[in-house]
Protein backbone atom coordinates (compact mmCIF):
# COMPACT_ATOMS: atom_id res chain seq x y z
CA UNK A 1 0.00 0.00 0.00
CA UNK A 2 1.42 3.38 -1.13
CA UNK A 3 0.25 5.18 1.91
CA UNK A 4 2.98 3.00 4.46
CA UNK A 5 6.38 2.74 2.09
CA UNK A 6 8.63 3.44 4.67
CA UNK A 7 6.60 5.90 7.09
CA UNK A 8 6.88 5.02 10.74
CA UNK A 9 4.83 7.34 11.80
CA UNK A 10 1.37 6.97 10.18
CA UNK A 11 1.29 9.91 8.00
CA UNK A 12 0.32 8.35 4.60
CA UNK A 13 -2.39 6.89 6.53
CA UNK A 14 -3.69 10.45 8.34
CA UNK A 15 -2.85 8.97 11.93
CA UNK A 16 0.76 10.76 12.33
CA UNK A 17 -0.37 12.48 15.76
CA UNK A 18 2.30 13.53 18.86
CA UNK A 19 1.73 15.16 22.01
CA UNK A 20 4.69 16.86 24.45
CA UNK A 21 4.35 13.99 26.89
CA UNK A 22 5.50 10.97 24.62
CA UNK A 23 6.04 12.43 21.54
CA UNK A 24 5.48 10.90 18.27
CA UNK A 25 2.83 7.44 17.19
CA UNK A 26 4.79 5.12 15.78
CA UNK A 27 3.55 2.94 13.22
CA UNK A 28 5.24 -0.21 11.37
CA UNK A 29 4.08 -3.44 9.50
CA UNK A 30 5.42 -5.85 12.19
CA UNK A 31 4.32 -8.80 9.61
CA UNK A 32 2.73 -9.45 6.55
CA UNK A 33 0.86 -12.44 5.87
CA UNK A 34 -1.42 -14.39 2.82
CA UNK A 35 -4.30 -16.44 4.45
CA UNK A 36 -7.09 -17.29 2.69
CA UNK A 37 -6.08 -15.53 -0.35
CA UNK A 38 -6.14 -12.65 1.82
CA UNK A 39 -3.09 -9.98 2.76
CA UNK A 40 -3.36 -9.34 6.02
CA UNK A 41 -0.57 -6.50 7.46
CA UNK A 42 -0.32 -6.90 11.31
CA UNK A 43 0.87 -3.26 12.51
CA UNK A 44 2.48 -2.34 15.59
CA UNK A 45 2.00 0.91 16.83
CA UNK A 46 2.65 3.53 19.96
CA UNK A 47 -0.05 5.92 20.17
CA UNK A 48 0.80 9.15 22.15
CA UNK A 49 -0.41 9.33 25.83
CA UNK A 50 -2.70 11.83 25.45
CA UNK A 51 -4.78 10.04 22.80
CA UNK A 52 -7.00 6.96 22.95
CA UNK A 53 -6.39 3.57 20.77
CA UNK A 54 -10.30 4.73 19.72
CA UNK A 55 -9.40 8.30 18.17
CA UNK A 56 -6.38 6.80 16.30
CA UNK A 57 -8.69 3.80 15.24
CA UNK A 58 -11.74 6.20 13.91
CA UNK A 59 -8.70 8.40 12.20
CA UNK A 60 -7.56 5.30 10.54
CA UNK A 61 -10.35 4.04 9.29
CA UNK A 62 -11.98 7.28 7.93
CA UNK A 63 -8.54 7.30 5.95
CA UNK A 64 -9.03 3.74 4.50
CA UNK A 65 -12.68 4.51 2.73
CA UNK A 66 -12.40 3.45 -0.34
CA UNK A 67 -9.69 1.51 -0.48
CA UNK A 68 -9.63 -1.99 -0.60
CA UNK A 69 -8.01 -2.31 2.88
CA UNK A 70 -10.14 -2.65 6.27
CA UNK A 71 -8.99 -1.95 9.47
CA UNK A 72 -9.57 -4.57 11.94
CA UNK A 73 -8.16 -4.65 15.34
CA UNK A 74 -8.21 -7.84 17.63
CA UNK A 75 -6.72 -6.44 20.57
CA UNK A 76 -5.99 -2.72 22.03
CA UNK A 77 -3.89 -1.90 24.95
CA UNK A 78 -4.43 1.79 26.04
CA UNK A 79 -1.37 3.80 27.03
CA UNK A 80 -0.37 3.87 30.65
CA UNK A 81 0.78 7.15 32.00
CA UNK A 82 1.26 8.12 35.47
CA UNK A 83 1.99 11.95 35.94
CA UNK A 84 5.62 13.78 36.90
CA UNK A 85 4.45 15.21 40.24
CA UNK A 86 2.64 12.06 41.25
CA UNK A 87 4.06 10.95 44.42
CA UNK A 88 5.23 7.67 43.22
CA UNK A 89 7.33 9.30 40.28
CA UNK A 90 8.55 12.54 42.61
CA UNK A 91 9.89 9.52 45.17
CA UNK A 92 11.69 8.00 42.73
CA UNK A 93 13.08 10.45 40.84
CA UNK A 94 14.54 11.82 44.27
CA UNK A 95 15.53 8.13 45.47
CA UNK A 96 17.55 8.17 42.11
CA UNK A 97 19.23 11.78 42.22
CA UNK A 98 19.69 11.58 45.93
CA UNK A 99 21.53 8.56 44.98
CA UNK A 100 23.59 9.18 42.16
CA UNK A 101 23.96 12.87 42.76
CA UNK A 102 22.21 13.57 39.28
CA UNK A 103 20.49 16.35 39.88
CA UNK A 104 19.27 16.66 36.34
CA UNK A 105 17.47 13.76 35.59
CA UNK A 106 14.31 13.66 34.24
CA UNK A 107 11.69 10.94 34.15
CA UNK A 108 11.87 9.68 30.90
CA UNK A 109 8.25 8.51 29.33
CA UNK A 110 8.53 5.61 27.18
CA UNK A 111 5.63 3.95 24.84
CA UNK A 112 6.37 0.72 25.34
CA UNK A 113 4.52 -2.26 26.87
CA UNK A 114 6.14 -3.21 30.38
CA UNK A 115 5.10 -4.61 33.60
CA UNK A 116 3.47 -1.45 34.55
CA UNK A 117 0.41 -2.68 33.26
CA UNK A 118 -0.07 -5.20 35.71
CA UNK A 119 -0.73 -2.80 38.37
CA UNK A 120 -2.52 0.42 39.31
CA UNK A 121 -0.10 3.36 40.13
CA UNK A 122 2.98 1.92 38.70
CA UNK A 123 5.77 2.50 36.37
CA UNK A 124 8.60 0.91 34.86
CA UNK A 125 12.27 2.02 36.85
CA UNK A 126 14.83 0.91 35.43
CA UNK A 127 17.92 3.02 36.48
CA UNK A 128 20.10 3.95 33.41
CA UNK A 129 23.05 6.13 35.36
CA UNK A 130 25.09 8.71 34.15
CA UNK A 131 27.51 8.14 31.33
CA UNK A 132 25.69 4.99 30.72
CA UNK A 133 24.34 4.59 27.11
CA UNK A 134 21.12 3.14 26.98
CA UNK A 135 20.87 0.27 25.70
CA UNK A 136 17.03 -1.07 26.97
CA UNK A 137 15.63 -3.88 24.85
CA UNK A 138 18.31 -3.01 22.02
CA UNK A 139 20.86 -5.56 20.43
CA UNK A 140 23.55 -6.41 22.88
CA UNK A 141 21.75 -5.18 26.21
CA UNK A 142 23.93 -5.35 28.90
CA UNK A 143 24.01 -5.32 32.43
CA UNK A 144 27.32 -4.03 34.13
CA UNK A 145 28.09 -5.85 37.12
CA UNK A 146 30.32 -3.47 39.03
CA UNK A 147 26.87 -1.17 38.98
CA UNK A 148 24.56 -3.60 41.45
CA UNK A 149 25.53 -2.40 44.33
CA UNK A 150 24.35 1.54 43.19
CA UNK A 151 21.26 -0.28 41.56
CA UNK A 152 20.15 -2.00 45.05
CA UNK A 153 20.97 1.14 46.70
CA UNK A 154 18.69 2.67 44.77
CA UNK A 155 15.85 0.08 44.76
CA UNK A 156 16.11 -0.36 48.52
CA UNK A 157 15.74 3.19 49.04
CA UNK A 158 12.57 3.69 46.63
CA UNK A 159 10.78 0.90 48.25
CA UNK A 160 11.67 1.87 52.02
CA UNK A 161 10.33 5.66 50.94
CA UNK A 162 7.49 4.59 49.16
CA UNK A 163 6.19 1.70 51.73
CA UNK A 164 6.20 4.56 54.21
Amino acid sequence: MKNIGFDLQGKGLGIALSDEISGALSFNVGKVEVIDGKLILSIDNRVPVTYKCKEVQDLLEKNLEGSRFRFENPQITEAIYVPKDSFLVTTLMDVYREITQDYDAEPQVDGACSYARALENCVAFGAVLPGQPDLMHQKNEYLELDKLDLWMKIYLEAIYRLAQ
